[in-house]
C-alpha cells in the first residue's frame, strides 16, 4: 500500500481524495502541487500535508502520484512528468475523458511509472478546496483504464487505496469509458445548459419567472453552474461521443413535436418510469450494499 502520494491540483476532487486518503489511511504522507495559496488552504483544511510548486517538485518521494486537475491540464502534466528518473510505481488520472488521455500517457515509453487511466463518478458544480469533502467518493463508482500490461500487484494497490476512500472500481477499455460517460455525465450537462438557455429567453418575457419554478427544476439547473473551464477540455477530447448522443437526444425531441397528439407521448413517459424505477432500485441496492 501506498505510503507518500502527491496530487497534482488540490481542488474539489484533489482534496477530497487527500480528506478521504487521510481518513482511511491515517499514517499516509501527501503533497499537494499547485499555487501557493491554494496549497496554504490545503494545508489548513487538512488535505495535505506540504505543498509544492511544481510536478517535477512534488515527484520525488512518491509512490503514486495523483492528476487532479482539467483535461487539458492534465495533457499538459503527462508531458511534464520525469520519463526516466526515478519515480512513483503509478501514475493514475481524475479527467472526466479517458481516450485521449490515455493515448497520451501510454505513448511515453522511456519512463520507470506506469499510468492508469482514472474517473470518479462524484463532483459537484462547485470548485475549489474549501468545498472538499472526505466522503465525496462514498459508494460512487471509480472508472479506471490500467495501461496494457500493468502488474497484478499494482493494480491491486490501487483498488484497495481507491476501495479504502469507499468508491467502487470498475475496469473499462478508454474507448467504452468514453461512450458510457457522454451519455451518463456529458450528455446531461448540455442538456441543462440548453434547458438553462430557453429559461433565460423566457425570462426576458417574465423577469419574475424564478419565482414560481419549484425545487425539481432547480435541482435540475444546479448542474448549469458548472465551470466552463472544467467542460471545455470534455467537449475537444470526447467531441464525437458527446455529439452522436446529442443527436439521438434531439432527433427524440423532434420526435416528441411531431407527435404531440399522438401516443409516443405516452410511450416516452412509460419508457421513462421504467428507467427512472430501474435506476433508483439499483441506487438503493448499492446504499444497503455500502
Amino acid at each position: 500500500m501506498y505510503r507518500n502520494i502527491t496530487i497534482v491540483g488540490v481542488g474539489l476532487i484533489g482534496g477530497s481524495i487527500g480528506l478521504a486518503a487521510r481518513r482511511a489511511f491515517p499514517g499516509i504522507e501527501i503533497t499537494g502541487v499547485d499555487a501557493p495559496a491554494v496549497l496554504a488552504d490545503a494545508i489548513r483544511l487538512g488535505a495535505i500535508d506540504q505543498g509544492a510548486v511544481s510536478v517535477q517538485a512534488g515527484w520525488s518521494g512518491a509512490d503514486l502520484v495523483i492528476l487532479a486537475r482539467t483535461v487539458e491540464m492534465i495533457l499538459q502534466d503527462l508531458g511534464n512528468l520525469p520519463k526516466s528518473a526515478p519515480g512513483p510505481a503509478v501514475v493514475i488520472d481524475v479527467g472526466s475523458t479517458k481516450g485521449e488521455i490515455c493515448r497520451t500517457a501510454w505513448s511515453i515509453r522511456s519512463r520507470q511509472w506506469r499510468f492508469v487511466g482514472g474517473h470518479p463518478m462524484a463532483g459537484s458544480e462547485k470548485r475549489g478546496v474549501e468545498n472538499a469533502r472526505a466522503d465525496l467518493f462514498r459508494g460512487r463508482p471509480f472508472l479506471l483504464c490500467p495501461e496494457p500490461g500493468l502488474p497484478e500487484p499494482d493494480r491491486v494497490d490501487l483498488e484497495k487505496f481507491l476501495g479504502g476512500m469507499g468508491a467502487r472500481c470498475r475496469i473499462l477499455e478508454p474507448g467504452v469509458h468514453d461512450f458510457i460517460v457522454s451519455a451518463v455525465s456529458h450528455l446531461p450537462q448540455l442538456v441543462v445548459l440548453a434547458l438553462a438557455s430557453v429559461l433565460a429567453g423566457v425570462s426576458g418575457k417574465r423577469p419574475d419567472l424564478a419565482g414560481f419554478s419549484g425545487p425539481a427544476l432547480r435541482e435540475m439547473l444546479r448542474i448549469a453552474a458548472s465551470d466552463f473551464a472544467v467542460w471545455q477540455g470534455i467537449c475537444a477530447t470526447n467531441g464525437a461521443e458527446i455529439q452522436e448522443r446529442m443527436t439521438e437526444m434531439i432527433e427524440t425531441l423532434e420526435e416528441l413535436r411531431d407527435r404531440f397528439d399522438t401516443p409516443a407521448l405516452e410511450s416516452v413517459f412509460r419508457n421513462g418510469n421504467l428507467l427512472a424505477g430501474m435506476w433508483r432500485d439499483e441506487e438503493d441496492g448499492k446504499g444497503e450494499a455500502d
